[in-house]
């Protein structure tokens, strides 16, 4: 347990500072502040409502539907980039 919160911790020391820096080059300055904005809520939200919701998808359907699942969510988020 403690070697998965240390891998993600070490991912989040990388991906937060990437994922703050890419919102100025994806928005107009003059909305800046509002999708800095929205971001946190956003994640936060996510994490309240998601993951029991995969966690009930696994319990459910098995591993092999949630793997399938998270994948599909990567492909659609690669094709909105």
């Amino acid at each position: 347990m403690l070697g998965v919160a240390f891998g993600l911790s070490v991912g989040t020391v990388f991906f937060s500072p990437a994922a703050g820096s890419a919102v100025p080059a994806m928005v107009e300055e003059s909305d800046l502040v509002a999708a800095n904005s929205g971001i946190w809520p956003a994640a936060v939200l996510c994490q309240i409502v998601l993951a029991p919701a995969a966690g009930l998808l696994v319990v459910t359907f098995g591993f092999g539907w949630g793997f399938a699942l998270n994948a599909v969510s990567y492909f659609a988020s690669a094709a909105l980039l």
